[in-house]
């Protein structure tokens, strides 16, 4: 919000002093399914509806004419914070090959490769 630099402590009271923060408080939402509804606030007026992707797989048709004939079906519904398939630590190295030792070293394990 603020940050004071000064080059005394009096001087960086007075600047402290000088600062207003005035905070507005916006309406919230904090389950998705009422993200998604209708006259939801929007997190980005970018984004409408609060819908960044919609991902569809699958044969639907064919789907829908399973759950028709089942004997018994179960409805359940799952929250899930994971919002996309992006994973954060890749299974990848880095390696540097070095010729006057023939020897190639893997950054990621800090130890050589063999």
């Amino acid at each position: 919000m603020a940050l004071v630099v000064a080059t005394s402590p009096a001087a960086a009271q007075d600047a402290v002093e000088a600062i207003d923060i005035q905070y507005e408080e916006l309406p919230v939402v904090v389950d998705g399914a009422q993200a998604l509804a209708a006259g939801a606030p929007l997190l980005h007026e970018s984004v409408p509806g609060n819908l960044a992707f919609d991902y569809v797989y699958g044969d639907e048709a064919a789907a829908a004419e399973a759950v028709a004939r089942a004997a018994h079906v179960t409805r359940l519904t799952l929250d899930s914070t994971r919002v996309s398939g992006n994973p954060m630590e890749p299974k990848a190295c880095v390696v540097v090959y070095d010729a006057a030792p023939i020897r190639t070293t893997c950054t990621r394990a800090r130890r050589a490769c063999r």
